[in-house]
């Protein structure tokens, strides 16, 4: 990717590596907002919800991870980023998430 014009083959998911720039802008959005909730499914949790709370730290929000890793816990993760008062949600990158939307409507009405 260093190399414009170069043969590239395979996929990748960039967005991985916006996590502080998504905190960041969140903070920008709703500065009012001071916890944040960070969806989560096990196998992305610890790399993304470090990255996410180390910006939240330079931003002065606190970060929770909340975690779903079938489409049974969403209620229990959106109970959890209640409790912990979050005002705000963000979702991790796995391709999981992208394929409920109905799940993530929910946390739209809940959080």
């Amino acid at each position: 990717m260093n190399r414009p014009g170069g043969n590239l083959t395979g996929v990748t998911a960039l967005s991985a590596d916006l996590t502080s720039k998504r905190i960041g802008l969140l903070h920008d959005l709703a500065p009012q907002v001071t916890t944040v909730a960070m969806l989560l499914r096990s196998s992305d949790a610890a790399l993304q919800l470090e990255e996410a709370q180390a910006a939240g730290r330079n931003a002065g929000v606190r970060v929770v991870g909340v975690r779903a890793a079938a489409i049974g816990d969403f209620d229990a993760a959106f109970a959890t980023a209640i409790r912990e008062g979050a005002g705000a949600l963000i979702v991790s990158t796995n391709i999981f998430f992208y394929q409920q939307p109905r799940p993530l409507g929910r946390a739209r009405r809940q959080i």
